[in-house]
């Protein structure tokens, strides 16, 4: 009787787990269906509304795995409201399941912020306030926030906890919290700095000597600052850099229109002397220096004050250089052993490192081919062995 008894119970408990099998495979299928529908129709007329918009906008939110999210959020919802109704019966392994089903839709609410945020990144990126106040670092912080808080979230789920309990007792881990995210809020102070104070943005071309940084910068994240360097090589700095150690912002130059050239020639001052009438007479129908030379005596004029004065009427006939609203020098340095330095200080008009570079050397060429009709020498220091010298040293 007692084996009769023994079978007829396992019989039951066969078909009773037979049943919730059963039950639990038309859930998963039900929930394929589902998952089936929606990505090969409802996503599919969500992204058709999408292209409608423009196109600069639509490719950016397109570009990611945002709907591919959403299709798998749906089935986890329907499984999540028909749990109850199938599995009724055994409120204990109800209740694992909806945990189950929870940690899954949080998980996928989770991806799917994630992909929203990236979205609304890259759509920003398309307007020129982006280069102004770049949010890479905002996006990046809020990422952290909500994964941290959905973290918790799931796990209180899967451990059937209130989620501010276990706030609560993560209250004693501030310490270690802070010292493990040290670098993302100082980069988040950093930031936040960067962008109140228009301190650095994309585009710019900054100097660090400190962090051997000489480029322009490339991106700019929650904890670093990406900057390309001339040579093609990238140097990384810690965003909280930047607001502690100094470092040089060309910018300004480029939005005052104006590039300098600063750059000295060397005379020997041995061939500085007053103007003779050979001089004279070679210069006096130069269109640079014609008005100068009737305006002063010649005897009391040298040859090198004859050439700056040249210099000066060379630069101002020259379109490409700012002649007012920024500084114009043609000037005399304290004399060295090496010579008298002959100083140009003025600004090109276009502050095109290529083109600014081309002006220059135009300008130098010049000057240095006109130096020797003033009668002067270019400074220029040589060794000289005698002969007999150089044999005895073999």
């Amino acid at each position: 009787m007692f084996d009769f008894l023994q079978i007829d119970t396992l019989i039951s408990l066969a078909k009773q787990v037979g049943y919730y099998l059963l039950l639990s495979l038309g859930v998963g299928v039900l929930a394929f269906v589902v998952h089936f529908i929606t990505q090969r129709y409802a996503v599919k007329l969500i992204k058709k509304g999408i292209g409608r918009i423009p196109k600069k906008w639509n490719k950016h939110i397109l570009k990611g795995n945002l709907f591919g999210r959403l299709g798998l959020l749906l089935p986890g919802m329907v499984v999540y409201a028909l749990i109850p109704v199938f599995f009724g019966g055994l409120p204990s392994l109800m209740e694992y399941v909806l945990r189950a089903v929870e940690a899954y839709l949080i998980i996928i609410s989770l991806l799917v912020v994630n992909e929203l945020l990236g979205a609304v990144y890259n759509v920003y990126q398309t307007f020129e306030v982006s280069k102004e106040k770049p949010i890479k670092g905002l996006i990046q912080i809020a990422k952290l926030i909500i994964f941290s808080l959905g973290g918790i979230l799931m796990i209180s789920r899967i451990v059937g906890q209130s989620p501010s309990l276990l706030l609560g007792s993560l209250g004693a881990l501030t310490a270690v919290m802070m010292l493990v995210f040290k670098d993302p809020l100082l980069g988040f102070v950093g930031g936040f700095q960067l962008a109140a104070n228009q301190m650095v943005k994309v585009g710019d071309w900054i100097e660090m000597p400190k962090h051997d940084a000489n480029g322009d910068v490339i991106d700019i994240s929650l904890t670093s600052v990406k900057v390309r360097n001339f040579d093609k090589t990238i140097t990384n700095i810690p965003t909280y850099a930047l607001t502690s150690d100094s470092f040089k912002n060309w910018r300004g130059m480029f939005e005052s229109g104006g590039r300098r050239i600063k750059r000295s020639i060397l005379i020997d001052q041995f061939t500085i002397k007053f103007c003779d009438g050979v001089i004279y007479e070679r210069f006096y129908q130069n269109r640079f220096l014609k008005d100068y030379i009737e305006k002063h005596k010649i005897e009391e004029v040298t040859n090198l004050g004859l050439l700056r004065a040249y210099i000066v009427a060379y630069l101002e006939s020259n379109d490409r250089i700012h002649k007012e609203g920024m500084l114009f020098l043609v000037r005399h340095l304290e004399p060295t052993e090496n010579g008298l330095p002959l100083q140009i200080y003025v600004f090109t008009k276009d502050t095109k490192w290529r083109i600014h570079e081309e002006i220059q050397a135009e300008i130098f060429e010049h000057i240095i081919a006109m130096i020797p009709t003033f009668g002067l020498k270019i400074f220029q220091s040589s060794f000289e062995i005698n002969p007999k010298e150089a044999l005895q040293l073999i």
